[in-house]
């Protein structure tokens, strides 16, 4: 599995298109803190989402929590988004003018909370998508799928969100070291693919450099820029993520779960996994 892949089937999205808003004049919505992403595509017009201009076509993902403003124009006075989408919106559509010239579509994305800080951790606060033709594609599946009558509407909406998550992430790019910058680069990324293909590997930074054809300093050198850890301390990392993952299926064994993981001993894991996770591997497996 590609490493993309392998870190959104581990936090296990949820999401569903929630909401529309049709705007038109002068108007500013401020909305209160969210769990875990928040994300939106502009149908048709134009608006600032906190400090940034949109425009028809660009998908925008939020990650911090922190509340957040959607406006016509920078430096109006905002109201309160939430309280006028109870009040006034109609199965989901909220309409501010009678003659909008915004059309933009929202939704939320929640992860199974234990290893959400494993994609939050590495993305930006604001991450915008622009003209995308695979993201426009589900988008229109999407906006189809706003009337909550259609059989299997729920549903649906959940795995098109899904999709245009990882279509979003696939086709940002963003700034600073992460792992997702660094799946772009044609070695470090074919050494995360390593790292993913097989998780419980013991694996050596002269061994990943030899793989892709680089000098063990300078494939080093090279990981930690890109991707903002040694490429020991994310192998570790991520072996142990999907250790935790194991750990919460029903009838785990920690003993098995750490040699499945490359561990020798019940005391050796125990010991790198609370380093990690922050909790024994008994207090996961509950």
């Amino acid at each position: 599995m590609d490493p993309l892949s392998d870190v959104v089937s581990l936090l296990r999205v949820r999401g569903a298109l929630a909401s529309r808003l049709e705007a038109g004049g002068d108007w500013a919505l401020r909305f209160s803190g969210y769990r875990h992403i928040k994300f939106g595509v502009v149908q048709a017009g134009t608006c600032w989402v906190m400090d940034q201009e949109l425009q028809a076509g660009d998908c925008y993902l939020l990650t911090s929590g922190t509340p957040y403003t959607l406006a016509a124009h920078p430096g109006l006075q905002a109201e309160d988004g939430d309280a006028r989408f109870r009040r006034a919106a109609r199965e989901g559509v909220l309409r501010i003018s009678a003659e909008p010239d915004l059309i933009l579509d929202g939704g939320s994305l929640v992860f199974e909370e234990p290893d959400a800080e494993l994609l939050l951790s590495v993305l930006p606060p604001f991450l915008r998508v622009r003209d995308d033709p695979d993201c426009a594609a589900t988008i229109a599946l999407l906006a189809r799928e706003t009337d909550a009558s259609r059989p299997g509407a729920d549903l649906t909406r959940e795995h098109l969100a899904q999709v245009l998550f990882v279509q979003m992430l696939r086709a940002a790019r963003p700034e600073g070291p992460s792992w997702l910058g660094a799946l772009a680069d044609p070695q470090i990324g074919a050494a995360l693919e390593h790292i993913h293909s097989d998780p419980s590997h013991p694996w050596r930074v002269a061994e990943l450099a030899d793989a892709v054809h680089m000098s063990r300093s300078a494939f080093a050198g090279r990981f930690t820029r890109l991707v903002g850890s040694s490429p020991a301390e994310y192998a570790q990392h991520w072996r142990l993520h999907r250790a935790a993952a194991a750990l919460r299926r029903p009838g785990a064994r920690v003993t098995t779960v750490a040699r499945d993981h490359g561990y020798a001993s019940h005391a050796s894991f125990s010991k790198a996994y609370k380093a990690v996770i922050g909790e024994p591997p008994s207090a996961t497996r509950g």
